[in-house]
């Protein structure tokens, strides 16, 4: 979604419906904005918006393409290539201000993308090199945060659990230039007792302001607490609105926005038949992470399956 639009993929096509009248014309399909040359049919699996300076969106299909659509209204080419050579791209993205960071599903190692300039726009990702790269590593969850980082969450190749954090650098070593991503070993973290629950998580979210990480499984919120010896996923179950416990339904989506009054804080939607749809706005305390505040409710009638950009 971007000031005008609200991106729809159906499973047989991705459009757009316009604002504020929400209205569908037979020309709002994404194909007829791509450089590359795609059928009516052409479906997104996956949107990531990202604004700090400038909105940013990046489109992810279910077989590993990657496509950055920029402010010209353009969706580039495929960018997950490395060396001539087709990769099947994670429908996850790492997005910061300068670039994307991405995982090959089939090797099982970390690329990045350049999104430094649209002057300097490179058509392939570059494979991260040495231990940046992760090789071996199963993906449990990354994403961008609020001070330009990524956080990535893996599985080792020796069984354990990990946090990384991933920062950019601009490299000017080759043309056209462009930014990288680059471990902070000083980071790195590994995650104990049954961090397994993150593999069996329904969605996942970090903190954009604090790195802290929630997820849902089921109508069941946790919280990996890290610090004061107990480092594990703890569940939580001390939500309130006005003085009321909050008791969720099935979560149909977690998301964290990068614009907007809601940016510093974690959207949470449920549904059930009864209770219909509903969405919370949670504001994480900064010192201890497993206290969400509900600080908003919002009731709707439908059940919401993604929420990327909210202004």
């Amino acid at each position: 979604m971007n000031i005008k639009q609200i991106w729809v993929a159906t499973g047989e096509a991705t459009g757009w419906l316009t604002i504020p009248d929400m209205l569908w014309q037979e020309t709002n399909l994404a194909t007829f904005m791509m450089v590359e040359t795609k059928p009516i049919s052409y479906t997104f699996k996956k949107m990531y918006a990202f604004k700090q300076n400038n909105l940013q969106e990046f489109f992810v299909t279910d077989d590993g393409e990657v496509h950055w659509f920029d402010p010209t209204s353009t969706f580039y080419s495929d960018c997950a290539f490395n060396s001539g050579k087709k990769f099947k791209a994670s429908t996850m993205l790492g997005v910061s201000e300068d670039g994307i960071l991405l995982y090959d599903e089939v090797g099982k190692y970390f690329l990045s993308y350049s999104t430094w300039n649209t002057m300097y726009a490179k058509s392939e990702s570059t494979r991260l090199s040495g231990a940046d790269a992760l090789e071996g590593s199963e993906l449990i969850y990354m994403q961008g945060i609020e001070d330009g980082s990524v956080i990535v969450i893996t599985k080792d190749p020796d069984g354990k659990y990990r946090r990384y954090i991933y920062t950019t650098s601009l490299d000017f070593s080759s043309y056209p230039p462009g930014a990288v991503f680059k471990q902070q070993a000083n980071f790195t973290r590994e995650l104990q007792n049954n961090a397994r629950m993150l593999e069996e998580a329904d969605h996942m979210v970090i903190d954009r302001g604090n790195g802290f990480v929630y997820f849902a499984i089921g109508n069941t919120l946790y919280n990996y607490r890290e610090g004061a010896g107990i480092d594990a996923c703890v569940k939580l179950e001390n939500l309130t609105f006005e003085g009321e416990k909050v008791i969720l339904d099935e979560i149909t989506t977690m998301a964290v926005v990068t614009d907007g009054k809601y940016n510093k804080n974690i959207v949470v939607a449920t549904y059930s038949a009864g209770n219909k749809g509903n969405v919370y706005i949670l504001q994480p305390d900064q010192s201890e992470s497993r206290d969400l505040k509900v600080v908003e409710v919002i009731p709707i009638d439908g059940k919401v399956k993604s929420i990327s950009y909210w202004q």
